[in-house]
């Protein structure tokens, strides 16, 4: 969507689009150099908590963004708060599942774990898009998937940007519940000990 919304909104080409959105991947990566750290010193629940919250406020940051008027630096941030919020909930949320059922049937919940994950990306690639084109004009639903060629103006323009804010907002709404069910996630007492252990094992 980002993309999208910056070669449509800014003029800008495939490859600048592309630099522009590197932010999220940077937030990622450096929130891969900290995890480690942070897994042997904060329980995982907190964890995923924390890092689905950290992308709610970079979605809410974006939704807020999301006009003909946008302010650049504030899309930077929320994409790399995006990244970095994912980077914190991925490897404790993985860790978690794993420690969760018995060891014979780790593989079965890791392979169900990635398919879950890569099913995702791909249904809300596909759902974003649908929730942007359904908030504008027909006329204007193939400007949308343009990209840079759409070359809309005015109008027009405001109407494709406040349905990118719609569908920002809805993902923020959407983060924000999965951080609340993150954050009453019941790990088994048998299985919070061997987290613990795990951890310190990690940090080691």
């Amino acid at each position: 969507l980002m993309a999208l919304f910056f070669q449509i909104v800014y003029g800008a080409n495939a490859f600048q689009a592309g630099l522009w959105v590197l932010p999220m991947t940077g937030g990622t990566v450096v929130a891969s150099l900290l995890i480690g750290r942070l897994s042997g010193a904060i329980p995982t629940r907190m964890l995923t908590t924390a890092g689905l919250l950290i992308s709610t406020m970079g979605m809410g940051l974006l939704a807020w963004n999301m006009n003909v008027e946008s302010s650049f630096s504030a899309l930077m941030v929320g994409q790399f708060l995006i990244g970095f919020g994912s980077g914190i909930f991925m490897t404790p949320n993985t860790q978690l599942i794993m420690m969760s059922v018995p060891s014979h049937s780790t593989g079965v919940a890791n392979g169900l774990r990635s398919m879950l994950q890569n099913m995702g990306g791909v249904l809300s690639t596909a759902l974003a898009l649908m929730i942007v084109v359904s908030a504008v004009p027909g006329n204007l639903k193939e400007a949308v998937y343009a990209g840079a060629a759409a070359n809309v103006s005015g109008n027009g323009l405001v109407f494709i940007t406040e349905g990118f804010q719609l569908a920002f907002m809805i993902t923020t709404m959407i983060t924000l519940s999965a951080a609340f069910a993150a954050f009453y996630t019941k790990v088994p007492t048998a299985q919070a000990k061997s987290i613990k252990v795990q951890q310190k094992r990690d940090v080691a």
